[in-house]
This record gives structure tokens, C-alpha cells and sequence, in this order.
């Protein structure tokens, strides 16, 4: 119930109607080329970082193409596969020159009446800037306090959460063309490769890959560990990951276990998005997630973005699992 009621409350302030967009302020972002689940991430950051500052977030039209070969949106941006972000329609000629924000004038975007803001990422994906204000209210990861009226809830992962989870789930709303596909490609794999989930069952996400150049791996070991004491009742997997041996690992060492997953080319380390062949990759990546936030239990490391995202989507689609 409190989820579905912010969700509509982030539309209703993403989509004032007509005349309020007219006289709205906004925050003008740019999507940039990176991974899948730090795309999503620094998306939401941004949608935060336009509500606490009273402005409406916009993503430009034909920027920030994303490196996805995706049949239908092959390089598209991100609003060829979800709903727009905010119906209000800008003027695109009048965006391309405006200046980022920087550490000396952040107090600008709630302060002075600029209708335009451009926020800028880092190197390291964190925001410039903005972030700085968000941070010294509180607000950094949070929602607004008014947004909140009448949440009874007290799930972190519900209403606030460091990475926002409710705006993802926002932000993730596939358009119906996208949803049909989505669909059709769970169904055809399920069906080719076999895969069949019956209740309870939990998800495991490990993100190794070129990840472990940022964080220590976790042992196979210890994901199992927290199955085994948290849900023993719980003897059917189902198994997302960009590393092979990951499922050889499990499949030889826990054979007492139904471990389930799709087999597809698995890409561990990208050497460049521009030449990556990344289709496999999209299209697996929305499967699995699509299947893992269906799970009672989630098992994986919040050191990865798209583990994160799995978590998100799962706490805040209406009756969460663990």
C-alpha cells in the first residue's frame, strides 16, 4: 500500500500537467555510457537530487545514446525502453549550452528562480554540486519529509534507502512494446533453458567480473551460508551472474540444492562499451531481473550496482521478500 502511494506521488510530481510544467524549474540530466545498474543509480541519484531541490527531472532527448545493441532500440537513450521520466515537453534547442552546476553555486538551485540546471557526474559517478546541499539538509538518499505524510511503514528500503529505491522503481517502468518483449523472452527462456521456479524459492546475484578490481570477493561459501541460516527451508536457487564457474562451483559443491538460471554468453570484463557486443547482455540482464525480484530472499553484495538494483525492486514491489 505505502509503495503504490509513492509511486504515485513521484508521477504526480514528475507530470504536474501542461500549465504547472510552464511555470516548473528542472533538473536536466544526461545519462552517461557506463554499466547497466550505475546508469540506473546516478538516474536516480539525480531524480533525488530534482525533488529536494524543487525541480522536475529531464532527461534530453537523443543523449546520453546508450551502448546496448537492444533489437527495436539498438543505441538508443533510456526512454526507448521506459516510460518517460516527466510528460512536460522542453524546448531541446534551449538545453545544449546550459552550465553544469559546480561546488560554488549549488545554494542557486533552490535559492534563484533559474529554470534550467544541468547536473554533472564525476568521474567516480557521485553528482557535483547539488549533492554538497542535499548532504547538509539530511536529504542525501532520502526522500523529501513531505513526501513521506502518511507512510506508516518503517522498511529503510521503502522509503528511503541509499540509493532510492522508489524512484527506480520509477524509472523502471517499461514501455508496453518493451513489457511484451520482456515477457516473451522470460517465457522462451524458461522454456529453452529449462527453468522452472516453484515458491519458495530464493535469488542470488554474484557479481564478480571485473568488480573485484573495486571490492574483495565474497566467497561462494558465505552466500550459501546465509541461505542455509536464514531460509532452510529454501532449496531451490535461482542463479544470475556474469562468471561461468560460478555455477559450476555451486552446482558441484551444493548438490543438495536446485539451482536454476538461463545459460547465455556471460560477459565478465568489457574492454570498451563502444565495441562490446552488449545485446546478450541487455536482454539477459532485464530477464534475470524481471525472474530474481519474484524471489522470497535475495542473497548478494551491495557492493554492486546491479545487486542493488535486484534488492530495490524486490523491497519496494508491494509484499517484499527478505
Amino acid at each position: 500500500k505505502d509503495s503504490h502511494l509513492l509511486q504515485k506521488r513521484i508521477y504526480e510530481w514528475q507530470n504536474p500537467g501542461p500549465e504547472k510544467c510552464k511555470q516548473a524549474k528542472f533538473l536536466i540530466h544526461d545519462p552517461k555510457n557506463i554499466g547497466i545498474g550505475a546508469m540506473m543509480h546516478m538516474t536516480i541519484d539525480a531524480m533525488n537530487i530534482a525533488m529536494n531541490t524543487g525541480r522536475i527531472l529531464y532527461l534530453r532527448k537523443n543523449v546520453g545514446k546508450l551502448p546496448w545493441q537492444s533489437k527495436g532500440c539498438n543505441k538508443q537513450s533510456l526512454e526507448c525502453y521506459f516510460e518517460p521520466l516527466t510528460s512536460c515537453e522542453l524546448d531541446e534547442s534551449t538545453l545544449k549550452n546550459i552550465p553544469s552546476w559546480n561546488d560554488g553555486s549549488w545554494k542557486k538551485l533552490v535559492q534563484e528562480n533559474t529554470k534550467y540546471a544541468r547536473l554533472e557526474f564525476n568521474r567516480y559517478g557521485r553528482p557535483v554540486g547539488p549533492a554538497l546541499w542535499c548532504r547538509h539538509q539530511g536529504a542525501d538518499g532520502k526522500l523529501p519529509t513531505w513526501f513521506l505524510e502518511g507512510i506508516t511503514s518503517k522498511d529503510a528500503f521503502l522509503i528511503e534507502g541509499p540509493t532510492m529505491a522508489q524512484f527506480l522503481r520509477y524509472m523502471l517502468r517499461p514501455l508496453e512494446w518493451f513489457r511484451k518483449d520482456l515477457k516473451h523472452r522470460v517465457h522462451m527462456a524458461e522454456k529453452t533453458h529449462n527453468v522452472t521456479l516453484t515458491k519458495p524459492f530464493a535469488s542470488m546475484h554474484v557479481r564478480y567480473g571485473d568488480k573485484s578490481k573495486e571490492a574483495p570477493r565474497h566467497p561462494l561459501s558465505e552466500y550459501m551460508n546465509i541461505i542455509k541460516h536464514k531460509r532452510s527451508d529454501i532449496k531451490s536457487i535461482f542463479v544470475s551472474t556474469e562468471t561461468e564457474s560460478v555455477i559450476v562451483e555451486l552446482r558441484k559443491n551444493y548438490p543438495e540444492y536446485n539451482f536454476q538460471y538461463f545459460k547465455y554468453h556471460r560477459i565478465e570484463a568489457h574492454q570498451s562499451w563502444n565495441t562490446a557486443d552488449n545485446e546478450g547482455e541487455f536482454s539477459m540482464s532485464m530477464i534475470n531481473l524481471l525472474v530474481a525480484i519474484q524471489a522470497d530472499f535475495f542473497i548478494g553484495s551491495l557492493t554492486s550496482n546491479w545487486c542493488r538494483v535486484i534488492h530495490e525492486m524486490e523491497r519496494t514491489r508491494g509484499d517484499a521478500g527478505d
